[in-house]
């Protein structure tokens, strides 16, 4: 299943970044792309993150985000 649709990044391959050394939701982003666009994912791969290394995972205050400009 596709995860992150900006960057193409599916579930198997954040799942295959935490299993080869990644151990916070940046180190996967650094790793695979995932949630450096828009940051929709981010709390997608933060789950992902933590079921798969048993610790908790969060995404970082300085994560992308979909704000919208004034007009």
């Amino acid at each position: 299943m596709i995860v992150c649709h900006c960057k193409v990044v599916s579930h198997r391959d954040i799942e295959a970044a935490v299993d080869h050394g990644a151990r916070t939701v940046s180190e996967v982003s650094d790793i695979c792309g995932a949630g450096t666009d828009c940051g929709g994912c981010l709390p997608v791969v933060a789950d992902t993150v933590s079921r798969r290394t048993g610790e908790p995972a969060e995404v970082a205050c300085g994560a992308p985000s979909r704000a919208v400009p004034a007009l």
